[in-house]
């Protein structure tokens, strides 16, 4: 008996068009491109390798395409000149990349035709004032976590310096406590819960406090919430009834970003020192531009989900419109 299999497709995230279905036996190939999309989708792959490699060329080709565009790239030109500008001036650069980021964030979730934001003066001063407002939300957020690892590496300094004091007094033959014992009743122990307090804190940022602030992010780069909204019991709720509904999209999107983040740090303390002028120009696109288009897929698919409505603008600023 021949068997055949029936495989059912959505639209890409590029492809409007309703879903559709084939029915093909064992050994046949669909071979599907979605209309106004480059990449093409393919069906009953035989190799799960191929597929997956398949995917992440796809995927970088999405990430980049918008650079193939000669007005985009000026504007990345100009955003990227102005943030090495800023950069040599005490970092001045960070609010507006990172409320330019914001800006790709809103453009990639909405769709916009031009994904790379514009570096019109009046919208420079815009994407400042969001990044001031992100990274005050940010310190905020993570106050806890830093005095936490503060206080608790000044407690690691302290056993250090105990242990060194002990190795002395060995060495001296003044201390008659054997090394085992010496780690067994006074290094452990405070070794111990210092890591476990570290690592509960830690677990707990990553596991709810990092999901409930990308949100809110999120939230604010559509216009659904006001800077404020990073404080607002309303707004922290919502998103964590977000997160405990789309934890598994919330942290796929986590993995990536952070696979980003160790990628960039490592460049930067690898080879980075070899190209110190473009430094800036490499984080802006790996750290900004990939992360920002992260972020804004999220979003698209939150609200492909009706978790955001597309055409809410509570918030939205009237200069959002020639974005």
């Amino acid at each position: 008996m021949k068997v055949r299999y029936k495989i059912t497709a959505m639209p890409s995230i590029y492809d409007e068009r309703e879903e559709v279905s084939w029915s093909l036996s064992e050994g046949e190939q669909i071979r599907f491109k979605a209309k106004g999309a480059v990449d093409r989708e393919h069906f009953a792959i035989e190799n799960r390798e191929d597929d997956f490699w398949r995917h992440i060329r796809a995927q970088i080709s999405l990430i980049i395409r918008p650079f193939t565009n000669v007005v985009a790239l000026g504007y990345f030109g100009i955003i990227a000149f102005i943030s090495i500008v800023l950069s040599f001036l005490w970092k001045l650069n960070e609010p507006l990349v990172r409320g330019w980021r914001l800006q790709v964030v809103k453009n990639v979730a909405l769709k916009k035709p031009q994904l790379i934001p514009s570096p019109r003066p009046d919208l420079l001063l815009k994407y400042y004032w969001k990044g001031l407002v992100l990274i005050f939300s940010r310190t905020v957020y993570f106050l806890p976590l830093v005095i936490v690892v503060f206080l608790s590496g000044a407690k690691m300094l302290g056993i250090a310096k105990e242990v060194a004091f002990f190795l002395w007094d060995k060495a001296m033959n003044s201390d008659n406590l054997g090394m085992g014992a010496f780690f067994i009743k006074k290094v452990l122990p405070q070794f111990g819960v210092e890591v476990i307090i570290q690592l509960v804190v830690l677990a707990l940022y990553v596991i709810l406090v990092w999901p409930v602030y990308r949100i809110i992010m999120v939230s604010y780069a559509l216009g659904k919430s006001r800077g404020w909204g990073f404080f607002s019991m309303t707004q922290i709720k919502k998103a964590i009834a977000i997160f405990k509904t789309h934890s598994a999209l919330v942290y796929g999107v986590y993995g990536f970003v952070l696979s980003v983040d160790v990628f960039v740090t490592w460049f930067s303390w690898t080879v980075g020192w070899l190209f110190f002028f473009i430094m800036p120009l490499f984080v802006l696109f790996a750290r900004h531009w990939v992360k920002g288009y992260a972020y804004g897929i999220l979003g698209r698919k939150l609200i492909a989900l009706s978790v955001f409505e597309q055409n809410e603008s509570t918030y939205q600023n009237i200069l959002d419109e020639n974005l």
